[in-house]
């Protein structure tokens, strides 16, 4: 977009000037703030890849949790890279089920350990360290807190309509939005 407006665009309307798009630089700043979570994502990475085989496993969760909570249960979103929001609605459904999804892990590799995925396996490995299961539970509640902030804007520059941008140029303020940019 950059080097479109750059060779052509800014030839054809030499007062206009170049703005990123505004939802982007909020993506960036919560891909920054995610790398810091590293025992969160290879947690979440793990329960994600228990549902990769057909076993039952789905209604298994369901009904466990069901049986454990007042709510009707759903399955937690998965924190792909195809949506920017779904790794943090991701955190903040472990971060509501976190404690109690240790009960559903242990059940199912008491069903059978021979036959249970490597997934399986590494979440009882970290549901067993109590110091890990300490900083995960921690990163959640933080990424719980912070998240909706950073929601609220990718959902707010993500909406189809325009938003009016300031820009300062030699003393002289303009406000740009997308319909007067197209013009």
């Amino acid at each position: 977009m950059k080097k479109a407006f750059n060779d052509t665009l800014s030839n054809l309307f030499p007062l206009a000037v170049f703005i990123t798009y505004n939802s982007h630089i909020i993506n960036l700043v919560a891909s920054d703030f995610k790398k810091s979570f590293v025992e969160l994502k290879k947690f979440m990475k793990c329960f994600r890849n228990l549902f990769y085989v057909p076993s039952g496993r789905k209604s298994r969760l369901l009904n466990f949790l069901e049986s454990r909570t007042v709510k009707k249960a759903r399955m937690p979103p998965i924190p792909t890279t195809k949506s920017w929001s779904a790794w943090f609605d991701s955190a903040i459904y472990y971060a509501e089920y976190f404690l109690v999804l240790s009960d559903f892990i242990k059940e199912e590799v008491g069903c059978g350990r021979s036959t249970a995925s490597n997934s399986l396996l590494s979440l009882e490995t970290m549901y067993s360290n109590q110091e890990l299961v300490t900083k995960i539970h921690a990163q959640l509640k933080l990424v719980k807190d912070k998240a909706p902030t950073i929601l609220s804007y990718l959902n707010y520059f993500q909406e189809r309509m325009p938003h009016a941008t300031t820009v300062q140029s030699h003393a002289t303020s303009y406000a740009l939005s997308s319909s007067e940019r197209q013009r």
